[in-house]
């Protein structure tokens, strides 16, 4: 409210957000959303002096300049003393000069008048020229003293420009964003990567498992009724019971013939 109201007061040409000191939870006022818009809606320059060197809140970066203290806010806004009587010593120097020159010449145009006072008509365009002289150069120095406050008001607008965050938070938003994009992709990488060992892995454990060795034509055979695998034929019986673990189902079997790895029968039932 008190900045909308001086939205439409007369006669400022700059507005200081400052506060007396506190605590961190005194900065919260100015976190405040609808803070921050009034700041930023403002049409006066606003600089904030809210926090210190290193205390930032959201009203500092929406505001039109920032100072660390309100003393540096006000160095800001004004400019320094020894500029002002630089500017006012110059001013009074050319001030004295002109009118020097003016009493110079005033004095010479007594001295001609005086010669013709016998023609009252000539006197007077005579000072009607004087008159209009002076008004010129009055005009002129009225002109020359605006043009003397305009550039100092440029150059404190350059300097309120030099000064601005603006460009600052852009350049962060633009690293952010990059390393937003650099993140993303190494995340797809490292992604790609993990399904490329995921498939090794998987090929592997393929490779590695029973199934995929019963797939080639191998079985598994398992002693009934107690279901040890069989892996010699001297373990074998002839009549006994096994049961044969193909790459698709199972087999129930009795051994009728043992043979050794010449194909020697090695016992047969009698009677078979």
């Amino acid at each position: 409210r008190a900045l909308g109201a001086l939205q439409v007061a007369e006669g400022i040409d700059v507005i200081i957000l400052a506060r007396g000191g506190g605590s961190l939870e005194d900065l919260a006022p100015f976190n405040d959303e609808e803070v921050a818009r009034a700041i930023a809606r403002s049409r006066i320059p606003i600089i904030s002096a809210i926090g210190h060197e290193t205390d930032f809140t959201i009203a500092d970066f929406t505001a039109d300049l920032r100072a660390a203290t309100p003393s540096a806010a006000a160095e800001l806004a004004v400019p320094s003393r020894s500029e002002l009587m630089e500017t006012l010593e110059t001013l009074r120097l050319r001030l004295t000069r002109s009118r020097r020159r003016e009493a110079g010449r005033l004095r010479e145009r007594v001295a001609e008048l005086s010669g013709r006072l016998k023609d009252p008509k000539r006197r007077l365009a005579d000072i009607r020229i004087a008159l209009d002289d002076n008004v010129d150069r009055l005009r002129m120095t009225l002109a020359h003293l605006r043009e003397v406050r305009r550039q100092e008001w440029v150059n404190l607008t350059v300097r309120l420009e030099h000064q601005n965050p603006r460009p600052w938070i852009a350049e962060r938003l633009r690293h952010v964003e990059n390393l937003g994009k650099a993140l993303r992709a190494a995340r797809e990488r490292q992604n790609e990567q993990g399904k490329n060992r995921l498939r090794s892995a998987t090929a592997l454990l393929d490779s590695l498992s029973p199934l995929a060795v019963l797939n080639r034509g191998y079985s598994i055979t398992r002693r009934l009724p107690d279901g040890v695998i069989l892996r010699h034929a001297e373990e074998y019986s002839v009549g006994q019971e096994v049961d044969i673990r193909l790459a698709s189902g199972n087999l129930h079997a009795k051994i009728t013939d043992i043979l050794h790895e010449a194909f020697m029968t090695v016992s047969q039932p009698k009677g078979q």
